[in-house]
C-alpha cells in the first residue's frame, strides 16, 4: 500500500528536496506547499497559471451564454418545422377527402403499384 502512495509523489520543481503530492490545477507541474497559491479556482504554481485559467473560465462563460443564446432561435425553427409539416399533411388530407370519386380510385390503384415497387425494391 504504501509503495503506490510513493509512486504518486514527485519531487517539486523548484525544491528538488520536497516531495509532493500536489499538482498546479493549469499546467500540472508538481508544487510544493511553498510554491503553491491557493485559490477558490484550485493551487497553481504562480500568477501566470493562475491568470490562464481565469481567462479560461472567462472563455468557458462567453461560449455558454452564445450557446443558450442560440438556442431559442433554434427550437424555435425545430417547432416551426414541425408545424408545417402537420400543415401540410392537413392539407393534403382535405384535398384528398375532397377530391371526385373517380380520381380516389385512380389515386389508389397508383399508390398500390408504387407499394409493390416498393416492397419489391427491398425483398420483401
Amino acid at each position: 500500500m504504501a509503495r503506490k502512495v510513493e509512486q504518486r509523489l514527485s519531487y517539486c520543481l523548484k525544491h528538488q528536496d520536497r516531495l509532493t503530492d500536489t499538482r498546479c490545477s493549469a499546467c500540472l507541474k508538481p508544487i510544493c506547499e511553498e510554491c503553491t497559491l491557493a485559490t477558490e479556482s484550485g493551487k497553481f504554481c504562480g500568477n501566470e497559471c493562475y491568470e490562464k485559467r481565469l481567462q479560461s473560465d472567462q472563455r468557458v462563460a462567453e461560449m455558454k451564454v452564445k450557446d443558450a443564446a442560440a438556442r431559442g432561435p433554434q427550437m424555435m425553427r425545430t417547432i416551426l418545422g414541425w408545424c408545417f409539416t402537420f400543415l401540410m399533411i392537413a392539407a393534403l388530407y382535405f384535398v384528398y377527402m375532397n377530391l371526385p370519386i373517380a380520381w380516389k380510385g385512380w389515386l389508389a390503384k397508383s399508390f398500390k403499384g408504387l407499394w409493390k415497387a416498393v416492397k419489391g425494391a427491398f425483398g420483401h
